[in-house]
């Protein structure tokens, strides 16, 4: 179990939080109004942030994320983008993950070339194939917006796929039907 606790953030001297105090499961949705803090709380859980003051207990040593934006290597092709994480040899595992995000056959693709959904589940496989040979509990899998781009029947199949590894996950998101998907415990934040 992650523990937030006291937590406080400022972004330019603007209080994001100030004395957040939660606790978050195995599965976790995270939700709100645009601006209320749901990327920032994902950032500092990953530790791409540092809270002004408070703690952040429990977060397991391998963290995995999908951002807002893909933030795929533009110079690697798709197959490249995933097997960057895996131990090497990489390349059949990273076969593996493009056929489980259903994009058989793209490996040699370069991201300018895919499309944004076609992009965004390279991203997901390639953070889903971090530390997978890892038991569950020494992971935890961030997800910002993780089904942007994708049609209701892709969001079913990849929130499937996420389900299936059983790995730790926080998750913000938006749209309710997604977080029914993931299920777990829903967190609001409020501006």
């Amino acid at each position: 179990m992650i523990n937030i606790e006291s937590l406080s953030f400022a972004h330019g001297g603007k209080p994001v939080f100030d004395g957040l105090n939660l606790s978050l499961g195995h599965k976790t949705c995270i939700t709100g109004p645009s601006g209320c803090g749901k990327t920032t709380l994902l950032r500092l859980l990953a530790g791409l942030l540092k809270p002004r003051s408070g703690a952040i207990t429990g977060v397991p040593d391998r963290v995995s994320m999908v951002f807002q934006e893909d933030r795929l290597l533009p110079w690697r092709t798709a197959l490249e983008n995933i097997a960057v994480v895996l131990p090497t040899p990489a390349e059949k595992k990273a076969e593996e993950w493009l056929g489980l995000v259903e994009l058989d056959g793209l490996g040699g693709s370069y991201p300018d070339s895919m499309s944004g959904g076609q992009k965004r589940r390279v991203a997901l496989a390639r953070a889903l194939a971090f530390g997978g040979e890892l038991p569950p509990g020494g992971r935890l899998l961030i997800l910002d917006e993780p089904f942007k781009g994708f049609d209701p029947e892709l969001t079913v199949r990849m929130a499937s796929l996420i389900l299936s590894q059983d790995i730790p996950i926080v998750a913000a998101l938006h749209a309710p039907e997604e977080m029914e998907l993931l299920g777990g415990d829903l967190v609001r934040l409020m501006c």
